[in-house]
């Protein structure tokens, strides 16, 4: 259970962050270090497993901040940071922590953030839909966005609270997927990116 105050004063050091949910983080990184990379080939996942995982469209860590997932708890141990937001669930995940990390530590952001509304979008921007896990989703090309805030979504917590995943930027649902969502949920996620889309970035 998520208390208010501060996510039982959150400490880095006491959360867990299994390797496959580590895997399923890669997504928001562009680059992985040489140790990681090694760590991940040795468990069994392929290079092109892991290079495709870089290479989805979405919210970005900046190299500067971290280079793997587990880094990321590292750098948390030595980083000043506020709770901005936290948010208790009773349904897939029990929880959500927002935390803004120091500016001056990182002044040009910890990393990019690919969400947008819709409402934000000029009237002359070209907004165009691509299948994600069934659900055509709203992209526009242009720049990602700067950030400082880092969304944690625990798969567990108790005393020793577990990672589900872990993404810069605004905090954005799962994609909708009827079939594997709860009715209410299903309906939540697909109001909100409905209302919201992703910014691909142009090469």
């Amino acid at each position: 259970m998520i208390k208010p105050g501060g996510l039982y004063k959150f400490d880095p050091a006491i959360v867990g962050f299994e390797l496959d949910r580590q895997f399923h983080a890669l997504k928001h990184f562009t680059v992985l270090n040489s140790s990681a990379f090694k760590g991940f080939i040795e468990q069994g996942y392929s290079k092109e497993e892991i290079e495709s995982r870089l290479r989805t469209v979405g919210s970005k860590f900046s190299p500067e901040f971290a280079e793997s997932p587990a880094e990321i708890l590292e750098v948390l141990k030595k980083s000043k940071f506020i709770v901005i937001n936290e948010v208790e669930t009773k349904r897939e995940v029990p929880g959500r922590l927002s935390i803004e990390i120091d500016e001056k530590a990182y002044p040009n952001g910890i990393g990019k953030d690919a969400l947008i509304p819709l409402s934000d979008i000029p009237e002359n921007q070209n907004i165009y839909k691509k299948p994600v896990k069934g659900f055509m989703l709203n992209f526009i090309s242009g720049e990602l966005r700067s950030t400082n805030i880092l969304n944690i979504i625990f798969n567990k917590f108790s005393e020793s609270p577990v990672i589900h995943t872990i993404f810069p930027g605004e905090y954005a649902p799962p994609i909708p997927v009827y079939e594997n969502q709860p009715e209410m949920e299903y309906r939540e996620n697909l109001s909100f990116w409905e209302k919201h889309a992703l910014i691909e970035e142009d090469l």
